[in-house]
């Protein structure tokens, strides 16, 4: 219920057809249709959004959707699929939602976007995952409204998120220098702040949340006077 209430917009509200659709990159059999031995794939589209859906039927034994005999079996959990999908337009997020894994929650994934195609790799798979990549403004991304650091320095999306207990938060900076994380709760308070000097190259925070309780949290990396901030998400 929690599902279906959250994603009720993405789900069922005013989405139409999309003729963008999403193929494998690896073996995993993807078909546009129900098919046993497949993950059907399908899309639609709202507003900014573009939504994939996913079905897996890869070890379904009819493909029917009441089992009141019990005879279906459950499916494997199938785990790093990578796929693929053709888009020109800049992407700014993408992310995974499904009632198999984290109770709903969203989690982001990275891709990659080169000459009008676009690869990500998807953690994993029981029944039905939903993907949903978003294009314009998108709170999920580096060049979201608020961040203001030069080009040569980079604040990443901490990983794993959402977290449970650490998670690790990367930047990149070409120049060493002091850099200072902070990070607030949804009601603006500063439950973190550190300090460390920035070596040439990828650098990392690791923060340790076992004391919060679940939500979303903020963090801000403040280097060279200039400021950037993501959110992420404790789950317990």
């Amino acid at each position: 219920y929690d599902f279906l209430v959250a994603y009720e917009n993405l789900l069922r509200d005013s989405l139409v057809v999309s003729n963008i659709n999403v193929s494998s990159n690896d073996d995993t059999e993807l078909a546009g249709w129900p098919k046993l031995g497949a993950i059907w794939a399908f899309s639609k589209c709202k507003g900014s959004r573009q939504v994939f859906h996913l079905i897996n039927f890869c070890d379904a034994a009819t493909l029917g959707w009441r089992d009141n005999t019990g005879a279906q079996p459950a499916p494997r959990v199938m785990t790093n699929v990578s796929l693929k999908f053709s888009d020109n337009r800049e992407l700014t997020a993408l992310w995974v939602a499904s009632p198999d894994t984290l109770g709903g929650l969203p989690v982001t994934l990275p891709f990659i976007q080169e000459d009008g195609k676009i690869s990500f790799v998807l953690p994993s798979i029981k029944y039905w995952s939903m993907v949903v990549a978003e294009y314009g403004e998108s709170t999920n991304s580096i060049q979201h409204q608020g961040n203001n650091l030069p080009e040569d320095i980079m604040l990443g999306q901490n990983y794993p998120n959402p977290f449970n207990l650490s998670t690790i938060i990367p930047y990149k900076t070409e120049e060493p220098g002091p850099a200072r994380m902070q990070i607030h709760d949804m009601l603006g308070r500063q439950i973190y702040d550190d300090q460390a000097l920035a070596l040439p190259g990828i650098n990392r925070f690791e923060f340790n949340g076992s004391h919060l309780s679940s939500g979303t949290y903020f963090y801000s990396l403040k280097i060279q006077y200039a400021t950037a901030t993501r959110k992420m998400m404790l789950v317990k």
